[in-house]
């Protein structure tokens, strides 16, 4: 059960508009957008899964990309005990800092943020 779909909803409910799930548009400047990465294997005996999710930002100016994720970290890092549309999430932290991650090929900042959710489903 993965959670990306309710994790992309739940940041545009708190206010980050422009943010998409798996791949950056191709016409939009500054982007931020969501990618699965890898996670542990999910245990059925316990119950919860734990999956990691990649928030990567491209943007002309390198203040607002490191701005922007930075306001994703301040909305989901060592958040415990919430609700999404399918799913309640025990604790979701950093797995890192934010990583230049340099530039690409028009010279816009690429910048890249991970996150664990440790997560059930809604009962």
């Amino acid at each position: 059960m993965t959670i990306i779909k309710d994790i992309h909803a739940y940041l545009k409910d708190e206010g980050i508009t422009d943010i998409y799930r798996s791949k950056a548009p191709v016409g939009v400047e500054n982007v931020i957008w969501i990618v699965e990465s890898p996670s542990p294997t999910p245990n059925p005996a316990i119950g919860y899964y734990e999956q990691n999710l990649d928030f990567w930002c491209r943007f002309r100016l390198t203040d607002s990309g490191r701005t922007a994720l930075e306001a994703i970290e301040t909305i989901l890092h060592r958040k415990e005990s919430y609700d999404t549309t399918n799913f309640h999430i025990y604790l979701s932290a950093l797995n890192n800092l934010i990583t230049d991650m340099g530039e690409d090929i028009e010279g816009r900042k690429l910048y890249q943020l991970s996150m664990r959710f440790i997560y059930r489903e809604q009962s």
